[in-house]
């Protein structure tokens, strides 16, 4: 459902005289139209629907990856409300594959792989202290991310604690000392 907030009474709006009715018009026809899916993942797909009739011939489908050199003839399933092709485990390679029928291209799919598969699990801060206890590393610190200000906590483990501040600070104050005692003692 399209909605427009201007009137289509010319004496109320001018859109409808406008140059940007007819684009409009165009996009929402474009719109209407059903979309499939715009990739689909090795192993979790049976089949996708075909996107435009085909005539019914001795001709077969092929998939094809001309990339890595890949056809495919897949099965299709014709019912009286669409098409539908049947793939299977045929394909095991990601990749963008068109369905051509008698060298034209009707559709063109991607096939991903799955994303499971790049699911990362991590150590928390106990498992991997032990990993580092058990592998004899002695110059390894875990940080947890509970500290305060971890700016200044890694500071502090990279370059130390600035003493350097606190030593001009008593120099300053001993040479204040050695000033006093050598003007008031003779």
């Amino acid at each position: 459902m399209f909605l427009f907030t201007t009137p289509a009474n010319s004496n109320q709006s001018g859109f409808v005289k406008h140059a940007l009715f007819v684009p409009v018009l165009t996009r929402i026809v474009f719109l209407s139209a059903p979309s499939g899916e715009l990739s689909y993942t090795i192993g979790n797909v049976t089949g996708f629907p075909l996107t435009e009739s085909i005539a019914s011939s001795e001709a077969a489908l092929h998939l094809i990856n001309s990339e890595k050199n890949i056809d495919v003839i897949p099965q299709v399933k014709n019912t009286p409300e669409s098409s539908t092709v049947i793939i299977g485990n045929e394909i095991n390679i990601a990749g963008y594959y068109q369905l051509q029928n008698q060298n034209k291209t009707i559709q063109t799919i991607a096939m991903n792989y799955n994303r499971t598969e790049s699911a990362l699990n991590f150590f928390n801060e106990a498992n991997l202290g032990s990993v580092i206890n058990a592998s004899m590393f002695k110059s390894v610190n875990i940080l947890s991310g509970n500290t305060p200000s971890l700016t200044k906590s890694i500071k502090e483990q990279s370059q130390g604690i600035a003493l350097w501040k606190y030593c001009i600070i008593l120099v300053l104050v001993f040479l204040g000392f050695e000033v006093l005692l050598l003007r008031f003692m003779k």
